[in-house]
């Protein structure tokens, strides 16, 4: 096959960045899997605020930190509560129970909030409207107790219209405290039929009230009632460390305090993953330049890399 000039200098330079062309064909190959197994797109969220972060100042893998990226898994089937993992071990971003993603109220215009999901509110048509909590018929006794007009009403569990406090939640030991009566008048004064759903907070998200950590529920700072499950995007599955800050500083959304480690991690990163193989690339084609071909062999040779010499001019 002849090759023309303008062919063969095409094909020259391809062969000069022949391992940064591979590396972009292995970053397709990696996100088009990744799409294909989370089921939703875009399959990768950018975490724009610390509401999950276990530290004011450190970022740590298996944590979700500010300006991580965290793939979406669509949702195949129930999330598993904190209250349920618990009880059978499961575990996620080093808190029990799934992390979901969910748009408030399931409308488009809201930003999507990635939190924890607590426990399963079931909501009664029955009667005046009650919920029932069931996930707590087997939960320890001494980690959570249920409130009418202030009064303890124990570990019942079954129509309840009060409250319900849940203790030593997360990493940080939080009281949560469910406010079943504000649900209750929100769903009365807006005419909602059932508010069955998810309890949902940040990890992050607690605040100290005469000296005991109360956790901040999304139910009383971003939706008024628990989370259906059709306002789900999907649950949490993976996680990409502080790529995402590029986004965060490229669109002046990156927050003043976020962790200091990230910064210098993504610079690691971009470093070695960049700059490493734009340096083996030119040190091969130097090589090359030089006649040392590290990855070529001569027929019929023992498969050794082998130097070839100029002939001498006679």
């Amino acid at each position: 096959m002849v090759v023309s000039g303008t062919g063969k200098r095409i094909l020259a330079k391809a062969k000069e960045y022949q391992l940064l062309l591979a590396t972009i064909a292995v970053i397709m190959i990696v996100f088009t899997a990744m799409t294909a197994y989370s089921g939703v797109w875009p399959p990768l969220v950018v975490v724009e605020s610390s509401s999950m972060q276990h530290s004011d100042d450190t970022s740590s893998m298996g944590v979700i930190d500010t300006g991580d990226m965290v793939m979406i898994k669509a949702q195949n089937q129930e999330p598993i509560t904190y209250v349920e993992g618990y009880l059978t071990g499961h575990r996620t971003y080093s808190g029990y129970g799934d992390v979901i993603v969910y748009r408030p109220y399931g409308d488009g215009r809201y930003t999507p909030i990635i939190h924890r999901a607590i426990c399963w509110l079931e909501y009664n048509e029955s009667g005046d409207g009650s919920f029932d909590l069931p996930e707590l018929a087997a939960y320890p006794s001494e980690m959570w107790e249920s409130f009418f007009d202030g009064n303890s009403q124990g570990q019942r569990w079954w129509d309840l219209t009060g409250m319900v406090k849940l203790y030593q939640i997360g990493y940080a030991n939080v009281t949560v405290e469910i406010d079943l009566a504000s649900i209750l008048y929100y769903m009365e004064t807006h005419l909602v039929e059932d508010a069955s759903g998810y309890v949902t907070m940040g990890d992050h998200n607690w605040v100290k009230k005469e000296g005991e950590r109360i956790g901040i529920i999304d139910q009383y700072s971003i939706v008024r009632l628990p989370i259906d499950e059709d306002w789900i995007i999907g649950v949490a599955r993976g996680e990409l460390p502080w790529f995402g800050l590029i986004k965060l500083y490229l669109t002046g959304t990156a927050p003043d305090n976020g962790p200091g480690n990230s910064i210098t991690n993504l610079v690691i990163c971009l470093a070695l993953i960049v700059i490493l193989p734009l340096g083996v690339d030119y040190t091969m084609f130097r090589l090359d330049r030089r006649g040392i071909h590290l990855f070529k062999t001569k027929r019929g040779s023992d498969d050794r890399p082998v130097r070839r010499s100029k002939r001498k001019a006679k």
